[in-house]
């Protein structure tokens, strides 16, 4: 479920039964038998189940939030997810808002964060792949915020 927060796990006798999660300005809860946390440095939702996690699988992030994005596939309604050969060491991602609107971001592991680029170089090599392989048009768009987070900061 696109542009949804997980606010909080629902647990019976310690077992994960679901999730309390904000889509806009509506609260829901939604059952679950497993609940897959892909929040990277920040930890959100392991620290929700009480799951000690060691600092460092992914080592830093960046994201940005873009006005002015055209996508050049028409598709608009699903989170793309970018791990391999273009991200060795790292994982970008794709979430649309709106139609213009995109959040485009990119976890690198330890590796990767020692090397001398940057995370928002690295994050504008991702979008200038994007626009080769013919995914996005970026030329008229501007960073609305961008957000960064580092592993060791977000497990205190």
């Amino acid at each position: 479920m696109l542009h949804t927060r997980v606010l909080d796990l629902v647990k019976e006798q310690g077992v994960v039964k679901g999730v309390i999660v904000r889509n806009g300005s509506r609260l829901m809860t939604i059952p679950c038998s497993l609940v897959i946390a892909a929040d990277g440095p920040y930890q959100h939702m392991a620290r929700l189940a009480g799951i000690e996690m060691p600092v460092g699988v992914v080592s830093a992030c960046i994201g940005c939030e873009f006005v002015g994005v055209k996508s050049l596939t028409g598709s608009r309604n699903i989170d793309e997810i970018y791990l391999g050969d273009f991200a060795k060491g790292r994982n970008g991602w794709v979430a649309p808002y709106a139609e213009d609107r995109f959040s485009v971001g990119l976890g690198v592991g330890r590796d990767a964060a020692k090397q001398k680029k940057s995370l928002k170089e690295r994050l504008d090599e991702m979008i200038r792949h994007l626009e080769r392989i013919g995914k996005y048009d970026f030329s008229k768009a501007s960073p609305d915020q961008y957000l960064v987070a580092d592993a060791k900061a977000s497990s205190s």
